[in-house]
């Protein structure tokens, strides 16, 4: 029988090799919501809001995986009829209404480290709440990524109601945003852009450094207004069905 002494265990240096995933879709989708009820399993176009994200993602040719993070036992089990891994049921205490998208994604990062050894080199964050995506916004998305070298890039498109058009009430007054004496058309105003929510792509070492999603540093890719869609009451689900034949 051998004997192994303790010396001969030191001159072993054990190292675990992560595996990388350069390209992660990840879709948030929680329980609850205030605007409609189960809003990311009701029905738009004959389907649940959420397959819509599920079916774009995984025609992608760029994403290395897609994963779903959610508290919702019905949309895990829904995710499988689509090849969308959900790995763990999310925390109740990061899927409440005052939970973070950065809560989120921390945990989601943390969790496939330290459970699956798994590196995550960017995160492809898609809201189900924007399910107007042409079928290559994906991939035309994180080319530009790429052939920019960013560290993090959103979808944008221009403001349907311009900001310089709103107002304020104050003491029972009307009070103007911006003052439009300077502009004779509204086409004379400057463009606005929305943040619409479809894609975030970022760096992942660099969300974990800053805290931040969007800096000074972040590029954009311009959509159309009607991607730019982000469901949140039943008004906006029936503008959506109007919509969802073009794309």
């Amino acid at each position: 029988m051998y004997s192994f002494g303790a010396k001969y265990f030191e001159s072993f240096k054990f190292t675990i090799v992560l595996k990388k995933i350069k390209y992660l879709g990840l879709i948030p989708a929680r329980e609850g919501s205030k605007g409609v009820k189960n809003k990311n399993i009701h029905s738009l176009g004959g389907k649940p809001l959420i397959q819509h994200t599920f079916e774009k993602a995984k025609i992608s040719s760029l994403l290395s995986d897609v994963h779903l993070s959610s508290d919702s036992n019905k949309i895990i089990e829904f995710s499988k009829n689509y090849g969308v891994k959900s790995l763990y049921k999310r925390p109740s205490s990061i899927s409440g209404d005052k939970a973070t998208a950065i809560e989120v994604i921390m945990y989601h990062i943390n969790w496939l480290k330290k459970n699956k050894n798994i590196l995550v080199e960017n995160i492809v964050y898609l809201q189900p709440t924007s399910p107007i995506r042409k079928n290559n916004l994906i991939d035309k998305v994180l080319k530009k990524y790429e052939s920019k070298n960013s560290i993090s890039l959103v979808t944008i498109c221009e403001c349907s109601q311009h900001p310089y058009e709103t107002i304020k009430i104050v003491k029972e007054k009307i009070e103007e945003f911006q003052n439009l004496k300077s502009f004779s058309r509204r086409q004379d105003f400057p463009k606005y852009y929305f943040i619409t929510g479809s894609i975030y792509v970022f760096n992942v070492e660099n969300l974990i450094k800053t805290k931040k999603i969007i800096n000074s540093n972040t590029d954009y890719y311009l959509t159309s207004i009607e991607e730019g869609l982000d469901i949140d009451n039943l008004l906006d689900f029936k503008l959506a069905e109007s919509l969802l034949n073009s794309y």
